[in-house]
């Protein structure tokens, strides 16, 4: 008997969980539409799209002190160099783990690059990779 309420139990939320799911796509949502990063939203007009493309202008970033580079969040046209390579590679400490992760983007602000570990153990190192603290 109570194997068989279990399975009128599972089949009921089952059900339940099914009955939950319509075409939200048809549905009406009421209100403006805002853009989350403060920038106009425009989708092209089918007669639009032979309009060619034009790209922001190209910022150096000097600094990269937040997630995306910058306090906005919000990267714009990144410079590039025309043949990007590696600049250096130094050892920060622990990687992640099963039990650690690394929580923390790193930050470049002039010459040094701080990092954390998973550890929560914060380097400093030079943008020619020396270890300036730890």
């Amino acid at each position: 008997m109570q194997r068989s309420t279990s399975a009128i139990a599972i089949a009921l939320g089952a059900a339940l969980f099914i009955s939950g799911c319509t075409d939200r796509d048809n549905l009406p949502l009421p209100g403006t539409r805002l853009s989350l990063d403060g920038e106009e939203i425009t989708i092209a007009a089918p007669d639009q799209l032979d309009v060619p493309f034009a790209a922001p202008s190209v910022v150096t970033n000097a600094d990269w002190t937040h997630l995306n580079s910058n306090a906005a969040h919000f990267a714009t046209n990144l410079a590039l160099a025309s043949a990007p390579s590696l600049r250096f590679t130094v050892n920060i400490g622990a990687g992640n783990s099963r039990r650690a992760r690394i929580s923390a983007d790193p930050v470049v602000s002039g010459s040094s690059v701080v990092a954390m570990d998973s550890q929560a153990t914060i380097t400093a190192v030079s943008t020619a990779g020396a270890t300036l603290w730890t």
